[in-house]
């Protein structure tokens, strides 16, 4: 009777988890720890990571975290992405993570944070991070205002950080070079108003990769400015017909924007994708968002590009239609184009979650991240949160190994200290996978002919997932259970 319900049990186990093999998650919402957003997406050399940092939602809150998350995109049971490695600073002083960027030149992370000091004042922070996470430099100023959005970019030579300080006194600028060739150091930080006209409400800062001029998206337009905020040129409503809140960037001889377009005396917005020659002369355009109602786009960066793919991104609902941006539920979309503008995609997402979008990326594997937070009105929190598509704009839903045959490959089940595997079809090139209860991958080893015996002593006891996959093709699934 012990047996056979063991059998019953084991039975029941196997068909749990073998359905969940086949039910990938496309989205991840974080859960280490409360109050928390995606701050960026960056790669380097192919990996993908993420930053999680506070929101900094209670300023005089003394307990402040930022994560560096490390993820993979390969299927496992439960996702299609999932942690790989996570690496959480704790600021007992309270600073609050405001904008992170990883630059390649120097192999450094640069954070800038801000503390409060009282209802007016904020203590700004930029950081050096090596790539153990020590401190390699900072620099720091006191300064009357609140931060809008920090904007970081740079070219091979440097790496600017510039950001709008809201309230008194108004159309300052947060300005930093830090240059590469002193990698280590970081230079005083500056406030002051861009010349002759002050920008107000920055949203978007790049490089212009010809010239090395910033190009800003600002509420009053877009305007050039020098690395000494001088301006070169400035475009407002009637020539560009944008502005308030967006982004921008330059692609050999053309410029593209996407971001609000105020339809007048209604307080509704639609948003617009242009394309602008070298004057900002519009050569051709599209048109976001639902009627009758109000449209934002990602609030710090709501168009990429890669290679010939531009992705933009917003929200299908904005500040101007509820009391509460933050907690109202909404729903998104991106959409694909190629450098002539013409449009390969478009998807909406959500509807079911207060979706606050801040940023996307196109991964160099291919696909897009799309990330910022969710509201949890239950807890009264937000969560980090990131959504993947693949290069089609469809949702990961079932990114797996399809099925081909079951395999004569005989694993020993249970086992204790080793894994006997007897592959007695002379299959060359298969892959033996051992998953943890939570989806993540233990080992991966490729299996020889004949008998292998892979050491699992450390392993506790229990039930693990397992797959033998060649070619992409699942030869055989099952749970491989440790006996103590």
């Amino acid at each position: 009777m012990r047996l056979l319900l063991k059998a019953w049990i084991y039975i029941l186990l196997l068909t749990v988890l073998s359905c969940s093999l086949y039910s990938q998650s496309y989205e991840w919402i974080s859960d280490s720890f409360p109050n928390s957003l995606i701050r960026d997406v960056f790669e380097i050399n192919g990996d993908c990571y993420a930053i999680l940092s506070s929101t900094g939602i209670n300023d005089e809150e003394l307990l402040h975290k930022l994560s560096l998350l490390k993820f993979n995109f390969s299927p496992t049971p439960n996702s299609s992405f999932f942690i790989e490695e996570e690496k959480i600073l704790t600021y007992n002083d309270g600073y609050t993570t405001h904008a992170a960027k990883y630059v390649d030149e120097t192999g450094v992370l640069i954070v800038v944070q801000s503390k409060y000091l009282s209802d007016f004042e904020r203590r700004y922070k930029v950081t050096l991070f090596d790539a153990n996470y020590s401190v390699l430099n900072e620099t720091h100023a006191d300064i009357t205002g609140r931060p809008i959005i920090f904007q970081i970019d740079g070219d091979e030579s440097d790496t600017y950080i510039l950001a709008s300080i809201g309230g008194p006194p108004s159309n300052e600028l947060f300005y930093l070079k830090y240059s590469h060739s002193k990698p280590n150091y970081l230079p005083p930080i500056i406030v002051q108003q861009s010349q002759p006209n002050p920008i107000l409400f920055l949203t978007s800062m790049k490089l212009d990769e010809v010239n090395g001029s910033m190009l800003l998206f600002h509420a009053n337009g877009i305007s050039i400015l020098d690395s000494n905020l001088l301006s070169i040129s400035e475009y407002d409503y009637s020539e560009i017909l944008t502005n308030s809140h967006g982004h921008l960037f330059r692609k050999g001889d053309w410029f593209f924007s996407h971001g609000i377009s105020p339809t007048p005396n209604s307080g509704i917005r639609k948003l617009v994708l242009h394309k602008y020659d070298s004057t900002f002369l519009i050569t051709k355009a599209d048109t976001f968002g639902w009627p009758e109602q109000d449209n934002y786009p990602f609030v710090e960066k709501s168009i990429d590009c890669r290679e010939h793919e531009i992705i933009v991104g917003g929200h299908l609902d904005g500040p101007f239609n509820s009391s509460n941006f933050i907690n109202h539920v909404k729903k998104f979309y991106l959409a694909k184009y190629n450098k002539s503008l013409d449009l390969k995609w478009y998807k909406e997402f959500g509807g079911d979650k207060p979706y606050v979008m801040l940023g996307l990326h196109i991964l160099e594997s291919g696909g897009v991240l799309a990330y910022g937070y969710v509201s949890d009105t239950t807890e009264n929190t937000i969560k980090g949160y990131i959504i993947h598509v693949n290069n089609d704009g469809s949702i990961i839903t079932s990114e797996f190994y399809p099925h081909a045959f079951q395999s004569s490959i005989i694993l020993e089940n249970p086992g204790h200290t080793f894994i006997q595997i007897n592959n007695v079809e002379d299959d060359d090139e298969v892959n033996f996978s051992l998953f943890n209860i939570d989806g993540s991958e233990i080992l991966s080893e490729e299996v020889d002919f004949g008998i292998s015996s892979i050491d699992v002593s450390y392993l506790s006891a229990g039930s693990y997932p397992y797959l033998f996959i060649k070619n992409n093709l699942i030869l055989r699934s099952g749970v491989w259970i440790k006996s103590d």
